[in-house]
């Protein structure tokens, strides 16, 4: 009697399902947080959020694709997440910081998606390949048929996957730390330039000059100031006079642009003093001076030779506003001049 029974409920259990702990799984996810944090299952409701037709991670799979591990914890500036993804070929490891554990959580979600997607299209261009090759094996899969199809071509266009590639986990992780920084609109500049000149009195002279410039794209702003290098003068009947002068001044540029080269048109003003001083055998070495002032009109060129550094050459034209003139005895030792020209070469240092 129990023996024909106990064959009966044998036979009527259910089968068993077969474990198969060899076989890869998509993705695995594991969580670690503090119990105020979002739990495991919420953190996967995230991505599935994204990836709503991706199957649940398994709790402790043998072989994944793709393995994510977020630890958190909080420290004095908030919460740091470490977030560890590998894969068959690489690791990759990155932290990332929040004032809150939610804010950690959804940056875990999002990036999780991210990194699966492309995986999962991956995955299936690898599995449409094993099944045509199991279907048609002495068949190269590039090859079309030899014969057409005996039914009439469909015109539905064919989705098409893209091949798959190694993914650079580094690479987006990176990508998605912070945001670029804007391009600075405006700089500012400092110069140092050799000059040559015709005035401010009617004489030759050579000098030094520097500038400090506010400027963008096509506008520019400076502050000049220069110094005339004493130059010796002398009259027909030997006697002698040093003439040397100093300026400031400043000047509003409109900056056209061919190309990385920048050409500023700079109309503004300057002022400063010209000064004379009697040489031997003059009898009188007393010093003069006279005030300086003129208008300023300059065309510019700027070339970036590197990034924050620039050549820079001018042309300028000064229109005197002052008219005098310096004398030995009655003779006319140098004027200043009513029209002069400056030009300037030298390096703008930029930041």
């Amino acid at each position: 009697m129990w023996l024909p029974l106990g064959l009966i409920l044998g036979f009527a259990q259910p089968e068993p399902s077969i474990q198969r702990p060899g076989d890869p799984v998509v993705w695995s996810f594991e969580w670690e947080a503090p119990p105020s944090c979002p739990s495991r299952a919420e953190v996967i409701d995230g991505v599935r959020s994204y990836l709503p037709e991706i199957d649940d991670p398994p709790t402790a799979p043998t072989r994944a694709d793709l393995r994510v591990a977020v630890s958190v914890a909080a420290d004095d500036a908030g919460w740091t997440a470490t977030l560890r993804m590998s894969d068959r070929d690489a690791e990759s490891e990155r932290r990332f910081s929040a004032p809150n554990c939610v804010e950690l959580a959804e940056a875990s979600a999002l990036i999780t998606a991210f990194v699966l997607d492309a995986l999962l299209v991956a995955r299936q261009v690898a599995t449409e390949r094993e099944a045509s090759s199991s279907e048609h094996p002495d068949e190269p899969l590039d090859n079309p048929p030899d014969d057409p199809p005996d039914d009439p071509p469909d015109d539905t266009p064919t989705p098409t996957v893209s091949e798959p590639t190694d993914f650079n986990f580094d690479l987006v992780l990176t990508a998605t730390d912070e945001p670029a920084l804007p391009p600075r609109t405006v700089e500012l500049g400092v110069g140092v330039f050799g000059t040559g000149a015709w005035g401010p009195a009617t004489a030759g002279f050579g000098g030094i000059a520097g500038s400090f410039a506010v400027f963008a794209e096509r506008w520019r702003w400076q502050l000049e100031g220069g110094w005339s290098i004493p130059r010796t003068l002398a009259l027909a009947d030997g006697r002698r006079g040093r003439v040397q002068a100093w300026h400031l001044g400043t000047r509003g540029c409109v900056v056209p642009r061919l190309g990385a080269i920048e050409l500023p048109v700079c109309p503004g003003v300057e002022a400063g003093m010209v000064f004379a001083r009697g040489l031997p055998p003059t009898t009188n070495t007393l010093l003069a001076s006279q005030p300086w002032a003129a208008v300023v009109i300059g065309q510019g060129l700027r070339w970036p030779i590197i990034p924050r550094l620039a050549l820079t050459a001018e042309a300028a034209v000064l229109i005197s506003l002052v008219r005098g003139r310096f004398l030995i005895g009655d003779q006319t030792l140098a004027s200043l001049t009513p029209v002069g020209f400056r030009g300037a070469l030298g390096l703008e240092a930029r930041f």
